[in-house]
């Protein structure tokens, strides 16, 4: 099962994420994959974004604004690339039969960058669920793009999204 949670740039995707992912690990859900909360810099401004493991709470910055080593270009950030590395580690690491997290799905992977090899690597032979974040400007692209037109498509926004979610995904990990 794919699942792919979507809606605008700085809906609270990530912070829902976040709520659903603890509460699947207390409920003993293997997880793995990763998150990318935003760094807040002057003005509330996104300065960059953090890499944040889901299965051993380890950080490391992945998206800058300024970055003294800039790698690929994301939008008007910068891919550290130690991070973008272990974005992809993560995607490999992650439990076969657990929940693989991926935030997020952007316009890099579309054009066959980022983590795209990791990621269509690890959906083509998974057992386990999938969910991956999708902004809701690319959302028809991604779904074409990644072959997945089968998936389960859940705008953020929508009344009982984490419900819904966390629904299909109780029944299928824990």
């Amino acid at each position: 099962m794919i699942i792919i949670l979507s809606g605008p740039v700085h809906a609270g995707k990530t912070t829902f994420l976040e709520r659903a992912a603890a509460r699947l690990r207390e409920k003993g859900a293997p997880l793995g994959g990763y998150l990318t909360p935003s760094l807040r810099g002057p003005g509330n401004r996104a300065a960059g974004y953090e890499l944040v493991s889901l299965a051993d709470g380890g950080r490391c910055s992945f998206l800058a604004r300024d970055s003294p080593s800039p790698g690929p270009r994301a939008g008007p950030f910068f891919l550290d690339p130690s991070g973008l590395r272990r974005a992809k580690e993560l995607i490999r690491a992650a439990p076969d039969r657990g929940l693989l997290v991926v935030d997020e799905v952007g316009p890099l992977e579309l054009e066959g960058g980022g983590v795209r090899r990791a990621l269509d690597k690890a959906l083509s032979g998974r057992t386990g669920p999938a969910l991956l974040v999708v902004r809701e400007s690319i959302l028809g692209e991604a779904l074409e793009s990644l072959d997945i037109a089968a998936a389960r498509v859940v705008d953020v926004r929508q009344p009982g999204a984490e419900e819904t979610i966390l629904g299909w995904l109780e029944g299928e990990l824990c």
